[in-house]
């Protein structure tokens, strides 16, 4: 824990925003970056609403500064089902926060994803 925390350190200063699924590993990172980070979570057609739910409980029950926007993320390019519709997906989903005037953002990805 003491590695993570020390890792995001670097992002002190900087306006810094989590990709928040609600899940394990965005809800630790959006835990520890708390003071210092928004937790954002989007809302689509792939978004079930209790996960919506789960990730505002979560957030609110932990001190965490959430927001929640909706976005299309049915592109054409994502609706051809290609090899790599989660990359696009996910550089979407990026590129919408980015657009909210965040510098950084954090996620869980891990090696397998």
């Amino acid at each position: 824990m003491e590695r993570i925390k020390k890792y995001m350190e670097r992002f002190k200063g900087k306006r810094t925003a989590v990709a928040y699924s609600g899940g394990v590993d965005s809800s630790l990172i959006a835990f520890v970056a708390k003071k210092f980070a928004d937790a954002v979570t989007i809302r689509s057609e792939f978004t079930p609403g209790y996960a919506v739910d789960g990730a505002i409980n979560f957030a609110e029950r932990s001190g965490i500064n959430h927001r929640v926007i909706d976005i299309t993320i049915l592109s054409d390019e994502i609706k051809k089902n290609s090899i790599n519709r989660c990359y696009l997906c996910k550089k979407k989903i990026f590129r919408e926060i980015k657009a909210l005037g965040y510098d950084v953002i954090l996620d869980g990805t891990n090696a397998d994803d």
